[in-house]
């Protein structure tokens, strides 16, 4: 199975629709409305997290199957049925989590899943994130307060559990060497 991650673009529009007007997927997160709005899926899909890369389309065998994000050190996501139970979310989470932590800067990524979804919080556990607490948030395809689970990774554990190890990279004051990242895509489409 070939699991990527690239940019989302105007072709996958029917797919993410159709992922996001399945009432199993929209209510494991807390901001898609059911029924899906065309509005808000298109409004979702060029967002400008969408167009830098920190929100990239999971794309398996050349099939569009969900989404993947970290926005301001937060992660999201989610994947048609068609691809649950087959690993793909657990790949596709490791490398959006490298891709972070291969920023020197980066330290902690966080993320909640509803109480209600275990398979989220062992995709979140096989990345070595430990859960740190629950709250109660609005769910808005559920129309509802929904208690959640709060997850954190740290550098130290990516390192550490993750099997991981540090990207070298060099700075000097006129070069940065780096390895690419996803919000790079833009500049690079300009060759």
């Amino acid at each position: 199975m070939n699991i990527t991650l690239r940019l989302l673009c105007d072709d996958d529009y029917d797919a993410f629709h159709a992922i996001v007007s399945d009432f199993d997927v929209v209510k494991m997160t807390s901001s898609w409305p059911y029924p899906a709005e065309e509005e808000f899926t298109r409004m979702r899909m060029s967002t400008p997290e969408a167009k830098t890369g920190q929100v990239n389309a999971i794309e398996v065998n050349g099939e569009f199957a969900g989404v993947v994000g970290v926005v301001n050190a937060d992660v999201g996501y989610f994947i048609g049925k068609a691809f649950w139970g087959r690993g793909v979310m657990t790949h596709a989470l490791k490398m959006k989590t490298n891709e972070f932590f291969s920023d020197p800067s980066s330290t902690v990524l966080t993320s909640c899943v509803w109480h209600d979804n275990p398979a989220s919080a062992r995709v979140l556990e096989k990345n070595g994130f430990r859960k740190t607490g629950e709250c109660i948030d609005f769910c808005k395809a559920r129309n509802a307060e929904v208690q959640s689970l709060q997850f954190e990774l740290t550098k130290e554990t990516w390192l550490q559990n993750v099997g991981a190890t540090p990207i070298p990279q060099i700075k000097t004051s006129r070069l940065e060497l780096r390895p690419i990242r996803m919000d790079d895509a833009p500049a690079i489409t300009n060759y």
